[in-house]
């Protein structure tokens, strides 16, 4: 719980709320009422599949179901934001990075995940951070076959869509991953 100041309180183990299905290493998104995990990888290897489960009204978990929707490519280790109403799935799939996204449909659904045109990371990596701030959204460190140091951003245009990644002038001094 949040109290009133602001303070985080304990953690506590949520024996009622579990995934429907085994998986590590998925990405993790809020939408509206909902939260995602999508991706990751179970004991047969990467998985495309998502699962949600609903907030109540004092913000516990309903059980995980299954969702009836699929990322274009399994994922493992990327990262998500929510835009508006869109789900992005960022990083790096079967050797190629890219960008795919899933829209929340009115009866409060989610779309199928589709790869989003010309949109793609300039430095393939998995394991990575993704921070929103403001109008841009920066992907952090990562790995391909070591740590990486370098940052990326892309604008959130007027629209909620993406614009182009781009390297930025800073970076971290130790490269790091899984974070």
């Amino acid at each position: 719980p949040i109290d009133a100041n602001g303070v985080l309180g304990p953690f506590a183990a949520v024996s009622t709320t579990a995934l429907s299905a085994a998986r590590s290493g998925h990405a993790i998104a809020a939408v509206r009422s909902a939260l995602y995990a999508i991706g990751g990888r179970d004991a047969a290897g990467s998985l495309a599949s998502a699962e949600h489960a609903s907030f109540n009204a004092d913000s516990a978990l309903t059980p995980f179901v299954a969702s009836n929707i699929a990322l274009v490519l399994p994922r493992v280790h990327d990262t998500s934001t929510t835009i508006r109403d869109t789900i992005y799935m960022i990083g790096r799939s079967d050797g190629t990075s890219s960008v795919e996204r899933g829209a929340l449909l009115p009866d409060g659904s989610l779309s199928a995940f589709t790869t989003v045109p010309g949109a793609s990371l300039t430095t393939d990596r998995s394991s990575h951070t993704i921070g929103r701030i403001g109008r841009y959204i920066y992907i952090v460190g990562g790995s391909i076959s070591e740590a990486l140091a370098s940052v990326e951003r892309a604008s959130i245009n007027a629209d909620g869509s993406l614009g182009g990644f781009a390297v930025v002038s800073s970076s971290l001094e130790i490269g790091r991953a899984h974070v």
